[in-house]
């Protein structure tokens, strides 16, 4: 899926990190949301907490340096979801 199933707009990285549900995603051309199936979304999820336990666990002892990883953990999966999503993986 590469643009909204409605207006057919290209859904920009930014759509895709203001949706609260990453298996709707709002358009921000019409303001309609555009469905994703769930399992690529899950496997995605997953893999994206798998690697913020990583990063707890390996800086732990500084909090500063935890927040920032995982600060970029949540935005590196992020954009993962939008490349997938713009590539076509995600339906």
């Amino acid at each position: 899926m590469k643009n909204c199933s409605h207006c057919h707009a290209p859904l920009s990285f930014g759509d895709v990190v203001k949706s609260v549900n990453p298996t709707r995603i709002r358009c921000s051309n019409c303001k309609a949301k555009t469905p994703v199936k769930l399992l690529p979304v899950v496997v995605l999820v997953v893999l994206t907490s798998l690697v913020s336990v990583a990063v707890v666990v390996a800086t732990i002892a500084n909090t500063l340096v935890m927040l920032v990883a995982l600060t970029a953990v949540a935005l590196g999966g992020e954009y993962v979801y939008y490349r997938l999503m713009r590539a076509g993986y995600l339906e």
